[in-house]
């Protein structure tokens, strides 16, 4: 699968099945600007883990 198709699934996956509301949605991008946010995780990512800890 090429690039493009790549990058396409991923928006159409981060546009249908992410559960982030706006107000952690604005969080989230408030906090990349930090240079201290080394460590944040894409918001799939914690999505993820959230389900398997459940």
């Amino acid at each position: 699968m090429d690039k493009g198709k790549l990058e396409k699934l991923d928006d159409y996956v981060l546009e249908n099945s992410l559960r982030e509301s706006a107000s952690l949605r604005a969080l989230r991008i408030e906090t990349a600007n930090d240079p201290e946010s080394i460590m944040q995780i894409p918001p799939i990512q914690g999505q993820f883990i959230g389900f398997i800890v459940n």
